[in-house]
């Protein structure tokens, strides 16, 4: 399994094995490998895009709670 050290990292991954993909001169064996590769590195950016989304979610519901603490002051 490989790591990647970031989301950008993982989509150059994804992109250069697409365009692998694309040529279409490689045997099937080594397509289904490539095939394989990609999908690795897509569940890497699903799983970054997923804990990104948990994050924004709290400091949204952290800054609506500002602004209703801002409002009730008033």
């Amino acid at each position: 399994m490989t790591e990647y050290k970031s989301f950008e990292e993982a989509t150059e991954k994804i992109d250069s094995l697409i365009e692998k993909l694309e040529i279409g001169n490689i045997p099937f064996e080594e397509s289904v490998g490539i095939y394989c590769e990609a999908v690795e590195a897509l569940s890497y950016c699903y799983d970054v895009i997923n804990v990104s989304k948990g994050k924004i979610s709290e400091v949204n519901e952290h800054l609506e709670s500002i602004m209703k603490e801002g409002v009730e002051d008033d």
